[in-house]
């Protein structure tokens, strides 16, 4: 008996200086000793965490907690959903008469319009959002963005006891549905959520961002006072375009034209959209560096404002001293010496050409970085125009 005694004392031992199984949800204590696996979101209110928790989770493993939260979330959710209602049907009525009976926004938001006519909708989500004060929360144990990454998909895949399931066999099941291991890409969980409450600023930005990514025209380049469509890749610059923009810079000299910018985003306006996005270059004279800046442009009540920005530096010394060779045959470079030998300001130097290709190459390297960047605010903005999430296929 008393060498029984001795193993399950040391078995007991040994269990308790063993590890817990590492999961991908975040794990909060609450003042009551209960524990609630979720999400921690930031940043959150001055004294408060905003957590994410999938509804039937909570309502099956803190019952008392759960009826609290979903108390307090009862009349926001019905105010979020007739508020979301209101903006729906004013979008549909100046994007309508621009657009193509079968546009893509516009069937998105004739299907949300019937969703939401539905009251039941104010407690159907898969996830909560819960607010708690920090003298709600004893102690917290935070995962790595990694980890949180896996918890979104896991939750979008509709995986039973997600927020229990160990580490690395989440990964193994989510990787067997084409899920990259190694993904960078953002994982919104905006559809499983009761909609959120909103300023009008706040809704003219995911509106903006909507549009940006899925309407054509809304993207521009500029240079100084130079203004352009910007080209799809791979497709030449329009000379037309340019060699009109050298006149309109002509006049703004002058005095006789009014900003670029401003025209080019009253045309927008005119066409019922809020939304474009202008990437800036800056390069000085001698050819060394490389600014590139893109800003979302939001109007909202009749101005336009920047409502956020991303920006790169690139030194062309940095690069490989042939970086830009490659760059020789592109459309669009073709496009620029064309341009400049059309204007009768003759051939253009070889020295000179080979220092312009390098630093197109940093430009290159410039717009990558920022318009990755500025994807990903988009995309952490954008409404879900198209439901089905896309996964991350392996090659």
């Amino acid at each position: 008996m008393a060498s029984c005694g001795f193993v399950l004392l040391a078995a007991s031992l040994l269990a308790a200086d063993a590890p817990a199984v590492e999961t991908a949800a975040d794990v909060l204590t609450l003042r009551d000793g209960q524990v609630v696996l979720g999400q921690v979101v930031e940043p959150a209110p001055r004294g408060t965490v905003l957590l994410l928790v999938r509804r039937s989770w909570a309502e099956a493993e803190v019952p008392d907690w759960y009826a609290r939260w979903s108390k307090a979330e009862m009349s926001t959710n019905r105010r979020a959903r007739l508020q979301r209602l209101d903006r729906l049907r004013a979008w549909r009525r100046s994007r309508g008469p621009f657009v193509a009976a079968d546009d893509s926004i516009l069937r998105w938001i004739d299907g949300e319009l019937a969703r939401l006519g539905d009251p039941s909708m104010d407690s159907d989500s898969k996830l909560m959002r819960v607010r708690l004060s920090r003298g709600e929360v004893r102690s917290s144990l935070r995962r790595p963005p990694a980890s949180a990454r896996w918890l979104r998909l896991g939750w979008l895949s509709g995986f039973p006891g997600v927020e229990n399931m160990a580490l690395d066999r989440l990964e193994e099941a989510l990787e067997g549905r084409g899920f990259l291991s190694d993904g960078e890409g953002t994982v919104s969980v905006e559809g499983l959520l009761p909609l959120p409450v909103e300023t009008e600023g706040e809704w003219a930005n995911r509106r903006a961002a909507t549009e940006v990514i899925n309407d054509p025209g809304l993207k521009f380049v500029r240079t100084g006072s130079i203004l352009l469509p910007e080209p799809e890749p791979g497709q030449a610059l329009e000379l037309g375009g340019a060699v009109s923009a050298l006149n309109d810079l002509g006049r703004l000299l002058d005095g006789k034209a009014t900003d670029p910018l401003a025209e080019a985003l009253s045309k927008v306006a005119a066409r019922g959209r809020v939304g474009a996005v202008v990437t800036e270059l800056e390069i000085p004279p001698d050819l060394t560096t490389v600014r590139v800046r893109s800003t979302l442009w939001v109007r909202r009540a009749e101005r336009w404002g920047a409502a956020g920005a991303r920006t790169a530096v690139v030194r062309s010394d940095e690069l490989a001293a042939n970086a830009g060779a490659p760059l020789a045959d592109d459309p669009q470079v073709k496009g620029v010496f064309n341009l400049v030998e059309s204007l009768g300001l003759g051939p253009v130097p070889e020295e000179l050409k080979k220092r312009s290709l390098n630093i197109g190459a940093a430009t290159q390297k410039a717009l990558r970085q920022v318009r990755t960047l500025s994807l990903e605010d988009l995309n952490g903005l954008a409404l879900p125009v198209h439901e089905v999430p896309a996964k991350e296929s392996k090659p």
